[in-house]
C-alpha cells in the first residue's frame, strides 16, 4: 500500500471545506488501495488491470476530482492541501502495481488552478515570494 503521511488537519467543524475534502480523499485512497491489493491477491500476483477494480477506481477518481476542485477558504487550508498533494504517490505504484496513479496529471492541474486562485484571494498582493 502507498505510504500517505497523515497530515494534521483542522477540527471537523472547520469552515474551510478543503479539510473535509482531504479527509474524504484519504479514506477513498485507502479503499482504492485495499481493492487493488485484494484483486492482486485474488489473482495470485498476476497482472491486475483496472477492469478488475473498476468500481473502486471510478469512485476514487470522482473523489479525487472533488478534492482538486474543493474551495480553499483559509491559509491553513491552503497549507494542508498543498502538503497533502505533495504526499501523494504520483509516480505510478499502488499495491506494487505500476501505472496505477494515486493522482493523475489532470487532477494536479485542476488542484494547481484552485491553489492559485486561493493564493490570489488569501495572500496580500505585495507578499514577497517564498524562496522555499
Amino acid at each position: 500500500m502507498l505510504a500517505t503521511p497523515h497530515i494534521t488537519v483542522a477540527p471537523a467543524m472547520s469552515a474551510d471545506p478543503v479539510f473535509a475534502a482531504i479527509e474524504m480523499h484519504r479514506e477513498a485512497l485507502h479503499v482504492y488501495e485495499a481493492e487493488v491489493y485484494y484483486q492482486k491477491r485474488k489473482r495470485k500476483g498476476r497482472w491486475v488491470s483496472k477492469e478488475n477494480f473498476r468500481e473502486a477506481a471510478d469512485i476514487y477518481d470522482t473523489i479525487t476530482s472533488r478534492l482538486a476542485l474543493s474551495p480553499i477558504e483559509t491559509l491553513a487550508g491552503l497549507r494542508a492541501l498543498t502538503a497533502y498533494l505533495a504526499s501523494l504517490n504520483a509516480y505510478g505504484q499502488v499495491a506494487g502495481n505500476a501505472c496505477l496513479y494515486a493522482i493523475e496529471v489532470w487532477h494536479l492541474s485542476d488542484a494547481m488552478a484552485t491553489i492559485a486562485e486561493a493564493m490570489a484571494r488569501l495572500l496580500p498582493a505585495d507578499a514577497a515570494p517564498s524562496t522555499h
